[in-house]
This record gives structure tokens, sequence and C-alpha cells, in this order.
């Protein structure tokens, strides 16, 4: 009865160990799991973090855009106006010279033309 009783002792002990094996292999890969886990995790909030700074440094490329144009546009309106200042000048100029020479520049017309 002992040979028996301890023979199932035995087996009772190996089937624990068995059982300790197994929970300490599924203990091993739950962390395993875990760490993979919080590694990708990681790794997606870097990604997030450098699609932030690339959101930003676009804004500031936009931004920068924005301004030359609105500087380019303003250049435009005072290259016109200044194109318009001179065209006033030039036509109040041979407005001018015409008068003030208009019959001479008639008359040697109409001469040239006899």
């Amino acid at each position: 009865a002992t040979g028996g009783r301890s023979s199932r002792v035995h087996a009772d002990g190996a089937q624990l160990n068995t059982g300790i094996a197994e929970l300490t292999d599924v203990g091993l890969m739950h962390r395993g799991s875990r760490e993979a886990i919080v590694g990708r995790m990681r790794e997606l909030c870097g990604v997030q973090q450098d699609q932030n700074k690339f959101a930003t440094s676009l804004d500031e490329e936009i931004l920068q855009l924005e301004q030359a144009l609105f500087a380019a546009h303003g250049r435009g309106q005072l290259n016109k106006a200044k194109a318009a200042a001179q065209a006033a000048q030039l036509k109040s100029l041979e407005s001018h010279l015409t008068k003030g020479h208009g019959g001479k520049a008639a008359g040697g017309g109409g001469g040239g033309a006899a």
C-alpha cells in the first residue's frame, strides 16, 4: 500500500511540476505578448509624434507661402499703381507737348504731304 501511495504522490508531484511548467510558459508568453504590445504602442506614439511634427512643419510652410503670396500681391498692386501713375504722367507730358507744338507738328506734317 505504501508503494502505491508513493507512486501516486510521485505522479501527483510530476503532474504538479508539469502544471507549474505550463503556467510558467503561459506566463512567459503573456509577458512576451505584453512587451510586444507595449513596444508597438511606443512605436505608434513615435509615429504620431513624427506626424505631428510633419503637420506643424507643413503648417509653417503654408503660412510662409501665404505670406509670400500676400507680399507678391501687394507688390503687384504697387507696381500697377506705379504703372498707372507713369502712364498718367506720360499722357500729361504728351498732352502738354502736343498742345505746345500742335500747330507746328500739324503744319510740318501738312507741308510734308503737299
